[in-house]
Formats: structure tokens, C-alpha cells, sequence
């Protein structure tokens, strides 16, 4: 095995097994719910359904605002309007594309 292709698995390897969003969002419910109970602590979440400490502990501190957070995003429509425009795209989709 040459030099490159050994330095490539290593590489390749710790690309894989790195803790990068391994887990969806039951998961992530999940710990936030044991961590809030006091079951776990942040750092025992971390290890146990390999999600980062940083993300435990964000979400921890922002779970009031989580459904509605679209990051650096605000939202443009208030909830009726946006029901009328999905409502309207889909009968337009339909009537036309269908």
C-alpha cells in the first residue's frame, strides 16, 4: 500500500466516523428531553447519541424558540396567508402541471 492511499483511509476513516449530524431530530428530542429531566448531563448526552456538546447546549438555551427559528431567516407570512399561498400553488400545480 502506497504512502498516499494509506494517508487517504486515515483521512477517509475520520471523515466517517466523525459526529456530524448522525442523528435526526427524534434523537435530538430525545437527549434534550434526558438533559432537561437531569437523567443526563450535557456531556453524557454528547457521548451516549453522539451529538455535539455546542448543539446540546444551544438548543437547550433556545428551546422556547425552536419551531419557529429559521436561523439568520425571518418569516415573511403570518400563518393564514402562508396556508392561502400553499393552497394556491397547489391548485395552480394541479390545474396546470397535473
Amino acid at each position: 500500500m502506497l504512502r498516499s492511499d494509506w494517508w487517504e483511509q486515515i483521512v477517509y476513516s475520520a471523515a466517517m466516523n466523525c459526529l456530524c449530524a448522525k442523528y435526526g431530530e427524534d434523537t435530538l428530542r430525545h437527549a434534550m428531553q434526558m438533559v432537561a429531566s437531569g437523567n443526563l448531563s450535557k456531556r453524557q448526552a454528547m457521548l451516549q447519541f453522539g451529538i455535539l456538546l455546542s448543539t446540546v447546549a444551544k438548543r437547550l438555551k433556545n428551546a422556547e424558540a425552536r419551531p419557529d427559528n429559521l436561523g439568520r431567516f425571518k418569516r415573511v407570512f403570518n400563518d393564514e396567508f402562508e396556508k392561502e399561498l400553499v393552497n394556491y400553488t397547489t391548485e395552480m400545480q394541479n390545474r396546470f402541471m397535473a
